[in-house]
């Protein structure tokens, strides 16, 4: 009989340790062109959900799908997660100069891509999070020479236009001074 409740004991403890594992909530990490993505915000699960379209101010009605991205002029690739969590809009982009499969550094202090001639970005990522109303102030998270991090292209299929990856980094917003990790990242796009 104890080795009997022995082992449910520990069946027990291991499926709750499951259940509050955040990444166990995240899309799987596929190569199929799914559009779905998500990551680890300091510890907490950000899925790509994207988010409706709304009227105001330089906003358009249309929503934003949960992934987005593609190479840009056959040397830049671009991939965008987005995200509503509450009342809060995530934008997760990067930018990373394309050589074929394998692992980018992330880290170069450059400008943001508006208003930038493509040939002058370098390799980094950005987490932009705002809020639905103005209750809360915009911040922009950014890689740097000091918060640098990696993004894994695990598959890339440009006839089919299917980009997946494994991604992980930590940046610095200027405004608020704080720092921010992204963990367990995974995207698997369809341009």
């Amino acid at each position: 009989m104890k080795p009997l409740l022995l082992i449910l004991a520990v069946a027990l403890a291991l499926s709750a340790c499951k259940k509050d594992d955040p990444e166990a909530s995240l899309p799987a990490a596929t190569q199929e062109g799914a559009n779905t993505g998500g990551y680890l915000l300091d510890g907490r699960a950000v899925g790509a959900t994207g988010y409706p379209g709304h009227n105001g101010l330089l906003s358009s009605t249309q929503p934003t799908p949960p992934v987005a991205g593609g190479f840009v002029n056959d040397s830049m690739l671009y991939v965008g997660l987005f995200s509503m969590w509450g009342n809060q809009r995530y934008e997760l982009t990067f930018f990373v100069r394309y050589h074929g499969i394998g692992t980018y550094q992330l880290g170069k202090t450059t400008s943001t891509y508006s208003g930038l001639a493509v040939k002058s970005l370098r390799n980094y990522a950005a987490l932009y999070q705002d809020c639905v109303s103005p209750a809360c102030p915009t911040q922009a998270h950014r890689t740097d020479s000091l918060r640098t991090g990696t993004l894994t292209l695990t598959y890339v299929n440009r006839p089919k236009g299917i980009i997946a990856g494994l991604f992980e980094f930590s940046a610095y917003d200027n405004s608020s001074k704080q720092i921010i990790n992204v963990s367990r990242g995974r995207f698997d796009l369809r341009e």
